[in-house]
C-alpha cells in the first residue's frame, strides 16, 4: 500500500501548482457550462490529504479568545498569514490525487452560532467543534433588530476576508462570508417555536425571514465594497463559485414539507441569490423529499446534499431501494448540478449507474491512497466529461 505522505515528499513546484489550479478551474467551468447527462466531477475525501479548513483553524482561536479582542488588523493578518502558510505547505500533497477538487477551504465562516451572534448582538459559545447562539428572542425583541456594521463578528469577518486577499498569490480559492439561508437565520434567532409559528403566525415568520435575507445582502455589500478581490478565484467545498455567488446553510428545509418550503424558504432564498449573483445551497440527506423543489430557487448554482450516514440511512441505499426517489434526484440534477457529499467508497459501484443519468459532483470518502486511486479510476470510466 502506498503512503500518502511518501507521495507528498515529491513536492510540486509553484508554477506546477498554479498550472494544476488553472487546469482544474477550466474543467469545472466546462462542467458548469454544459447540460449533458453523465458528466461528473469527483472530489476524493482522504484522511490526512492535507488542506485544513480556515473554519477549523479559527475555531481553536475563537474558542479561547473573545472576538472583540481580535478585531485588530495586525492580529488578524498574523492569524491569516499563519493559516495561509499552513495551506501552502499542504498544496503539493493535495494535487497528487488526480481528482477535480479545488483548494477552496479558506472561507469566512465561524460556524452558524457566530452568524446568529452577528445578527443579534448576543454571545456565541464555542464547543464540540462548532459555535452556538440560541437567543430564542421574543417577537418584541425581534422588532428591535438592526444591521450593525460595527458588530465585532462583522468587523472580524471583514478583516479576515481582506487579509486572505492580501496574502493570496493565485494559488488557492477564497470564500466570502458564509451565510445561513433566510429561514435558517430566522430559526437561529427565534428558536424552535418558529416551526409551529409558520402555521400559527405566518406573517410574523415571513417578516423575520425577509429581514434575515436583507441582513445577508447588507453583509455582502459591506464585504464587496471594502475588499479588493480578484474575479474568478472564489470557491467553497472544492468548487469554484461564479462572481457574486454565496454559500448558505439551509438545514431547516429538511424539517418541513415542500408546501411549507414554498412559502417560507424558496422565495426568500431566491431573492437572496438573485440580488447577489447566485448561490451554493447546503442541506442534508434527511431532506431528500425536498430535492425536486430546490432547483426552483432562482440563481441556484449547486444543491449540496451532505450524507447523514451512519446517523441515518445512507443516501445510496435510499436511491437504490426507491427507484422513484432516484429518478427525482437525477432529474433535479439535470436542472442544477447536485453535490453528493460524504459518500463512502464502498457504495460507489452501486451509485455510479444512477448518477450517470444526471449531473453530479461526487465527494467520496476513501480510507487509503489505493482506495482513492481506485475511486478515481472507476469514476473516470463512468464520466462523460473527462
Amino acid at each position: 500500500m502506498q503512503s500518502f505522505h511518501g507521495l507528498a515528499s515529491f513536492a510540486l513546484e509553484k508554477d506546477n501548482l498554479s498550472t494544476q489550479l488553472l487546469r482544474r478551474i477550466e474543467k469545472q467551468k466546462a462542467f458548469f457550462s454544459s447540460t449533458s447527462k453523465g458528466e461528473l466531477l469527483l472530489y476524493v475525501n482522504l484522511p490526512k490529504r492535507g488542506i485544513p479548513t480556515l473554519a477549523n483553524y479559527l475555531y481553536i482561536i475563537l474558542a479561547n479568545k473573545n472576538v472583540a479582542e481580535l478585531c485588530d488588523n495586525e492580529k488578524i493578518e498574523e492569524i491569516i498569514l499563519n493559516y495561509v502558510t499552513i495551506l501552502r505547505l499542504s498544496l503539493s500533497a493535495f494535487y497528487l490525487l488526480s481528482d477535480d477538487a479545488l483548494p477552496a477551504y479558506a472561507e469566512v465562516f465561524f460556524h452558524i452560532g457566530a452568524i446568529t451572534a452577528a445578527m443579534t448582538g448576543k454571545e456565541a459559545n464555542f464547543y464540540n467543534q462548532t459555535a452556538w447562539c440560541e437567543p430564542n428572542m421574543s417577537w418584541e425583541e425581534i422588532k428591535t433588530l438592526r444591521f450593525r456594521n460595527d458588530d465585532s463578528w462583522i468587523r472580524f469577518g471583514l478583516g479576515v476576508y481582506q487579509a486572505l486577499w492580501k496574502f493570496w498569490d493565485k494559488d488557492f480559492l477564497i470564500g466570502s462570508y458564509s451565510h445561513r439561508s433566510p429561514l435558517d437565520a430566522a430559526w437561529g434567532i427565534r428558536g424552535m417555536p418558529i416551526f409551529e409559528e409558520m402555521h400559527t403566525a405566518p406573517e410574523k415568520v415571513k417578516e423575520l425571514v425577509n429581514w434575515c435575507c436583507d441582513w445577508s445582502i447588507q453583509v455582502e455589500k459591506l464585504f464587496r465594497e471594502n475588499t479588493q478581490f480578484v474575479p474568478g478565484f472564489r470557491g467553497t467545498r472544492g468548487t469554484i463559485l461564479p462572481e457574486g455567488a454565496i454559500v448558505v446553510n439551509a438545514d431547516p428545509i429538511d424539517l418541513i414539507s415542500s408546501d411549507t418550503a414554498a412559502v417560507f424558504d424558496l422565495p426568500y432564498t431566491s431573492k437572496l441569490f438573485t440580488k447577489l449573483g447566485g448561490g451554493f445551497y447546503h442541506h442534508h440527506s434527511i431532506g431528500l423529499h425536498q430535492v425536486k423543489c430546490i432547483p426552483s430557487i432562482s440563481g441556484l448554482y449547486v444543491q449540496h446534499i451532505f450524507n447523514d450516514y451512519p446517523a441515518s440511512t445512507d443516501i445510496v441505499e435510499e436511491m437504490i431501494e426507491n427507484e422513484k426517489l432516484a429518478e427525482q434526484i437525477t432529474e433535479a440534477s439535470m436542472q442544477v448540478p447536485i453535490m453528493l457529499d460524504h459518500i463512502h467508497f464502498r457504495f460507489l459501484q452501486r451509485l455510479l449507474p444512477i448518477v450517470k443519468q444526471g449531473r453530479f459532483i461526487l465527494s467520496i470518502l476513501c480510507d487509503s491512497v489505493d482506495e482513492a486511486q481506485a475511486c478515481i479510476k472507476e469514476v473516470r470510466k463512468a464520466d462523460t466529461l473527462s
